[in-house]
């Protein structure tokens, strides 16, 4: 690292420092920050985003108690700069990817369950789509979604359609 032979800190003068690796934050940060092909005593560190989704995802169901009946898996497209920044621009459909995705997180959760967990996708009219609810029902995994209110849906609720209050 670096060009250092005391990469554990054996040497170290400071008593405090004896036995501590070479990590520190300006040692990171240059085997963050080194370009490729770049300092020949600096590696990049490249992250694996599939294994880091796949530990993130088990490490997430592993926390739902093991006794659990069911399962709700909230789905929704709003911003939240703490959380990624995650707000899509107007040439995507809030709902793009959500098939995917409950693929992989329903496929870790029947690992770790089998069948025996009700799994219940709840989202927003941003998620009412075709494909979402084909794939649910054809999975097993039930859902609740918002309806936007419109024309169609007015005329088929008639008179009951009033006496709905929003939450």
């Amino acid at each position: 690292m670096g060009g250092k032979k005391d990469v554990l800190g054996e040497a170290r003068l400071c008593a405090q420092d004896k036995g501590k690796a070479l990590a520190a934050h300006s040692t990171l940060n240059r085997m963050e920050l080194g370009a490729l092909g770049g300092d020949w005593r600096y590696r990049k560190i490249i992250p694996d985003a599939g294994r880091i989704e796949a530990l993130l995802m088990e490490e997430g169901v592993k926390a739902i108690p093991r006794r659990s009946r069911e399962i709700v898996l909230d789905f929704d497209a709003t911003d939240d700069p703490l959380h990624g920044a995650q707000l899509r621009d107007v040439k995507w459909d809030a709902s793009d990817g959500t098939v995917e995705a409950l693929k992989k997180i329903v496929t870790v959760i029947r690992r770790r369950f089998g069948n025996k967990v009700r799994k219940i996708v709840r989202a927003d009219s941003g998620f009412s789509r075709e494909a979402i609810m084909a794939w649910c029902e054809g999975n097993g995994v039930f859902y609740c979604l918002g309806l936007a209110r419109n024309e169609r849906l007015s005329a088929r609720l008639g008179k009951a359609f009033g006496k709905l209050t929003r939450l």
